[in-house]
């Protein structure tokens, strides 16, 4: 035994699981079952995402919204991609009962994970503070340009990046393929991930989603204020817009969240229903967060909604869009004499 090799384990501390192949889904119609459902969910994320950043061009302008809002929203839409991509190995790797995609696949879609969640708390955490801002202060606003708001950006992705960053100075090749969710993952195994793990657990998610919480509520009773002194009109699409990504997101990292709290302190059998069927369905609803937004911008936005229809009318998804505006009549989304949802910026 090498130097290197005792030295690495004198510093790991024991999984709480192994990867032994009783994790396997031994049964093949529910394996390709798990599969199609994220290659569908893949697919959709990858298609909704792109047609967000075309939408959102200099060229065709088509979600309008403030310039800041719309730029954290291309951020995010290309951090969904980025997640999409990653989460690809998993059904490929179900399909084939193993994995099959090679070390650097392993590693890219490892990383890439890692930084793209973390950058998605930290951007969730940024357009609800900004709206609320917008909403609060529109006179000292009005002159914050999209440069600005790129900078903010770019910021979440370097602070979300000190995880990566971490990774590789601790142990880079700490990196396997886990039976567990049929998907390469991080062990965490050295001794310095005690400590290290939660700090930036806590700075890179969980500090954002309570300013996300926060952000929100402090924006509901401000739209509710600016309502009841009648001053101007409010914008209730971008707020809506912003409420209802923000909400849905938080719902969708609950269960996993729930996971990474508790599976530590949970003792049972690394095949027990927790480590696996939880962790397996938890998953699962934390990978939708990439696909939301897609739907939530045609469900608020309606110059988002009619660019889709009008470019894409003949799709399947147009088919929806052209049954949703049908019906906005009864939701009242769109009539002006609607106070609550009355359609502005």
């Amino acid at each position: 035994m090498t130097s290197e090799h005792q030295r690495r384990l004198k510093n790991m501390t024991p999984p709480i699981y192994s990867n032994n192949s009783t994790m396997r889904i031994t049964n093949p119609i529910e394996r390709y079952t798990w599969a199609t459902y994220f290659i569908l969910i893949i697919t959709l994320s990858l298609i909704g995402d792109t047609l967000i950043l075309i939408a959102s061009s200099s060229k065709y302008k088509a979600i309008q919204l403030h310039k800041v809002i719309v730029t954290i929203m291309q951020h995010m839409a290309v951090c969904d991609i980025l997640t999409a991509l990653a989460a690809l190995y998993g059904p490929v790797a179900m399909i084939a009962d193993g994995e099959v995609l090679g070390k650097v696949a392993c590693y890219l879609s490892t990383f890439i994970v890692y930084l793209s969640f973390p950058t998605s708390f930290l951007l969730i955490s940024a357009i609800t503070t900004t709206k609320m801002w917008l909403v609060k202060y529109p006179l000292h606003c009005s002159g914050w340009s999209t440069r600005r708001s790129h900078v903010i950006c770019v910021a979440c992705w370097l602070f979300a990046a000190t995880v990566d960053v971490a990774m590789v100075i601790v142990d880079k090749d700490d990196i396997s393929f886990k039976y567990k969710g049929y998907k390469c993952d991080y062990h965490f195994s050295a001794r310095i991930w005690k400590w290290l793990r939660p700090v930036l657990t806590i700075f890179t998610s969980l500090l954002p989603s309570i300013v996300a919480v926060i952000a929100t509520l402090m924006l509901l009773l401000e739209a509710r204020k600016v309502a009841k002194r009648g001053r101007g009109t409010l914008r209730w699409q971008g707020m809506t817009t912003v409420i209802l990504t923000a909400v849905f997101y938080c719902l969708s990292i609950f269960p996993f969240s729930v996971y990474l709290i508790a599976g530590p302190h949970v003792t049972q059998e690394p095949t027990g229903w927790f480590h696996l069927q939880f962790y397996r369905c938890a998953w699962s609803i934390l990978i939708l967060s990439v696909v939301s937004n897609f739907y939530i911008y045609l469900l608020t936005v309606t110059s988002f909604r009619d660019f889709v229809l009008r470019r894409f009318p003949k799709a399947t998804l147009g088919i929806f869009v052209k049954k949703f505006n049908a019906e906005n009549s009864v939701y009242k989304f769109d009539s002006p004499k609607s106070r609550v949802f009355q359609m502005g910026k």
